[in-house]
């Protein structure tokens, strides 16, 4: 920050500002939760407003803009697949508030970025109550047309299936498509 001091500065500032910012300055932060929270405006007008909470920082307040930004680079509409997105923050000066121009805080847009996929913990044995429901699953009629493999498929993202119990619900699927 400049040896100058911002007049908001003074203000009560529960939330990341543009005025925080150095010019031409971005600051990366990770999504932890989006709520919908009662914000002050600078009128003293109470209203709820979106807002993100940061890793290690103040949270933001998100207008409809940088909530669409968010929503093409996580890939989805919903907040909670939001979480852990990593973003970066500047000033765009441009930006008007009721007729005037304010400048304010933009998200700038990056490349969806992948989901990592949660590594399967649970083994899959026989007899279990997980064994059943695989059972159930892969011998359900409504599931017959997707195949064996893709049954599998879904089911190797939850457990780990040892190469016997794989052969095991092989039989169980040909029986029950017989």
């Amino acid at each position: 920050m400049s040896e100058k001091t911002h007049w908001k500065a003074y203000t009560d500032r529960r939330y990341i500002a543009s005025w925080e910012f150095e010019p031409g300055e971005s600051k990366e932060y990770e999504i932890v939760k989006v709520t919908k929270s009662e914000v002050t405006g600078t009128g003293g007008k109470n209203t709820m407003e979106m807002v993100v909470t940061l890793k290690d920082s103040k949270p933001m307040v998100l207008n409809s803009v940088n909530a669409s930004v968010i929503e093409s680079m996580a890939g989805s509409p919903y907040v909670e697949d939001w979480v852990g997105l990593k973003i970066t923050v500047n000033v765009d000066p441009t930006i008007k508030f009721a007729g005037k121009v304010v400048g304010g805080l933009r998200i700038v847009y990056k490349k969806a970025q992948p989901k990592a996929k949660k590594k399967a913990t649970t083994t899959l044995e026989s007899g279990s109550e997980d064994y059943k429901n695989a059972v159930n699953y892969i011998s359900d009629p409504d599931n017959a047309e997707l195949g064996f493999e893709a049954l599998i498929t879904k089911l190797k993202a939850r457990f780990k299936i040892a190469p016997k119990v794989k052969k095991e619900l092989k039989t169980i699927f040909d029986d029950a498509a017989k």
